[in-house]
């Protein structure tokens, strides 16, 4: 008599998905929760990681730097209605979400003098050590852009303005 092949339990799967995607055991936890949701979770890895595809399938353009956890986490805490929004459109949503657009050099220089002068206070507080002052600082440069922009470089260009 042959042994039909049992399902693989949330737990396992749980596992599996905290190892294979290297995701935290809590949001495998949360994705392996509804075998629907975690049928989904996966087919939208299946998405953009090429390695993971059945043979003949094509990931979406432009995926492949989305990883497993920055997926889990829009799943789990945009609370993605899965039956409603296709992998492919997720996908869609996370990298639009992710593009950044260039700012002028002189434009951007501009802004940070301006924040820099409005904000004397957040400015003596990082001079006196307060390291969370400066990202109070890339907030207000970054209200003023108006636009989505590289951080880490903006950050950057508000310490070197800073320590002159």
């Amino acid at each position: 008599m042959l042994l039909k092949s049992v399902p693989e339990l949330p737990d396992q799967k749980g596992a599996r998905f905290a190892k294979e995607y290297t995701i935290t055991a809590y949001d495998a936890e949360i994705l392996t929760r509804e075998k629907p949701l975690a049928e989904y979770f996966e087919k939208t890895i299946s998405l953009c990681h090429p390695k993971l595809l059945p043979a003949g399938r094509q990931g979406v353009s432009g995926s492949a730097a989305i990883t497993p956890q920055a997926i889990a986490n829009w799943i789990i805490n945009k609370k993605i209605e899965y039956t409603k929004v296709t992998s492919e459109d997720l996908l869609k949503q996370i990298t639009a979400a992710k593009q950044t657009v260039a700012v002028d050099g002189n434009e951007l220089a501009k802004i940070i003098t301006e924040v820099i002068s409005e904000n004397e206070k957040a400015v003596t507080d990082y001079k006196g050590g307060k390291e969370n002052s400066l990202m109070f600082l890339l907030g207000q440069v970054m209200k003023k852009l108006g636009k989505r922009v590289e951080v880490n470089d903006i950050k950057e260009k508000i310490r070197k303005h800073l320590s002159t």
